[in-house]
């Protein structure tokens, strides 16, 4: 999955069975921010970039918040607008 290569990226292994059940949400919404297709809202540097996965890799808070099912949404009916 995404979130297991981007674990793979950031240790330089692939997660084992315990630590797949840490890939979270917020990994997630890290890569989603990172990746945004508008750049002005992604992160504005690499340096905040990397914050944002040094603070979830310690287990503090990070900058960036988890897509709702309605913001999914909301990006889906967007993009195909769009």
């Amino acid at each position: 999955s995404f979130t297991e290569y981007f674990w793979f990226l950031l240790t330089g292994a692939m997660p084992d069975a315990r630590q797949r059940q840490v890939l979270d949400s917020t990994l997630v919404a890290i890569a989603e921010h990172a990746m945004e297709r508008d750049p002005g809202r992604r992160y504005q540097n690499v340096a905040a970039f990397g914050a944002d996965l040094e603070a979830w890799l310690a287990g503090r808070q990070v900058s960036v918040r988890p897509l709702t099912a309605l913001g999914r949404w909301r990006r889906r009916i967007a993009h195909r607008l769009g």
